[in-house]
């Protein structure tokens, strides 16, 4: 767990407002799960980026912990997901903000698949980090109070793996970073989305266009339509929507690859 954290330092600090501090308390012990590094990049990004909207400028803070632990029946049967796992070791990921905090009711519904608290950031997007906790056989913990601050505690179960498979894992894990040729045009009107997507994309090495709207990527493109491999775009973007960008790229390069996202639409 570890070192997927130290390589998100960065990442994990461009997702909050720059005067909020981002600090790591990380056990010593370096513990291992069996799981999915991109999926548990994926909630750690999500939590710690409404953490840093929840907090007050500039005195808030927002804080990253690992531990390891042994968990009881009792204490994994507060779980919030569906099932309840079997106990035993568990790597606990940590996220603590000191920012506005919720009520039990708001807590009870941040697990509803549409659920948004935007009138104090995005919503936790829990319903997605139930669903990754409940794949890995782990658990998910809410403490959160007005005015207290929020802690979120994902449990994953712990295995144990030896020094070799150890380094065989990080030495895969730097072979596969290292696999990605070309240039990915990235189409987002949010800053904090291009620019840790871009971070993500670079690390793996891919070389990133970011342009904030429809009509700035059609011109980019035309420029560069040849290098381009790729397009990344946001569904709802103001003026010119990602569909609508699409069709207008592919009318230069109609073979064009391309991949559309949002965290939620215009209806939500």
């Amino acid at each position: 767990m570890n070192p997927v954290l130290d390589q998100m330092r960065d990442l994990l600090r461009v997702v909050v407002p720059k005067e909020v501090p981002v600090h790591f308390e990380l056990t010593e012990e370096n513990p291992y799960i069996m799981g999915d590094a991109s999926q548990v990049q994926q909630v750690l990004v999500n939590i710690v980026q409404n953490a840093g909207e929840a907090v007050s400028v500039p005195s808030g803070r927002v804080t990253i912990r690992t531990r390891l632990i042994e968990a009881s029946e009792a204490t994994l049967k507060q779980s919030r997901t569906a099932s309840i796992p079997k106990p035993g070791r568990y790597v606990v990921l940590e996220v603590e903000d000191d920012g506005c905090g919720m009520n039990e009711e708001t807590q009870e519904k941040i697990f509803d698949p549409f659920f948004t608290t935007k009138f104090i950031g995005r919503g936790l997007g829990m319903s997605a980090v139930l669903g990754i906790l409940q794949a890995h056989h782990g658990a998910v913990f809410i403490r959160s109070a007005p005015g207290e601050g929020t802690l979120v505690q994902l449990y994953f179960p712990a295995t144990e793996i030896s020094v070799e498979e150890q380094k065989a894992s990080e030495t895969a894990r730097e072979e596969a970073v290292q696999g990605g040729r070309g240039v990915i045009l990235l189409v987002d009107d949010e800053a904090s989305v291009r620019t840790v997507c871009s971070l993500m994309l670079t690390r793996i090495g891919y070389e990133v266009i970011a342009a904030e709207e429809g009509e700035q990527a059609v011109s980019i493109f035309r420029e560069r339509a040849p290098d381009i491999r790729l397009a990344l775009l946001d569904l709802t973007m103001p003026k010119l929507n990602g569909v609508d960008t699409l069709k207008r790229l592919r009318e230069v390069k109609p073979d064009l690859p391309a991949v559309i996202a949002s965290g939620y639409s215009s209806q939500e």
